[in-house]
């Protein structure tokens, strides 16, 4: 007996709502909660957030934003180090958010960032940050606190 391979219909779930899976790397330094995201994108924009100065934490348990019944979840919560707040989703390309989507985050008490990840593809800032976090597990904080410091510098 031969088995046919179960393949989702195209449009039958949600890709927003699909389950998350693991990205690498696996370290985090700023993550609070669980490090598990949607997408490698998101996670190589994690890896960014991890190694950003002016980012005090960030979570990617995203916030469902609603507004005339609709809703919409987006990818991370930031908290910058000057004790503002934002939700960002993060596509390859510029994310496709409906047109309310900066209304309801603002009505959160949220701000709103789309983040294109293509953008950084290219550079280096992104490559350094994966190179660093590969060894967040195994090598110790002041370690990895010198190597922040050498990319800063």
């Amino acid at each position: 007996m031969t088995s046919i391979p179960f393949e989702t219909p195209p449009g039958d779930v949600d890709p927003r709502r699909a389950s998350p899976c693991f990205h690498y790397p696996l370290a985090t330094i700023k993550c609070v909660g669980s490090p598990i995201f949607r997408t490698q994108d998101a996670r190589d924009f994690a890896c960014l957030l991890d190694v950003d100065p002016d980012v005090a934490s960030w979570s990617c348990d995203g916030v469902e934003l609603s507004y005339g019944g609709e809703t919409y979840l987006t990818d991370f919560v930031v908290t910058g180090v000057d004790g503002r707040t934002f939700v960002v989703d993060v596509s390859h390309d510029l994310p496709r958010s409906p047109d309310w989507i900066e209304l309801a985050a603002e009505r959160a008490g949220y701000g709103y960032r789309p983040i294109a990840m293509k953008e950084f593809t290219d550079g280096y800032r992104l490559r350094n940050a994966k190179d660093l976090l590969r060894c967040g597990f195994y090598r110790p904080l002041g370690d990895r606190i010198r190597l922040l410091a050498a990319l800063e510098e």
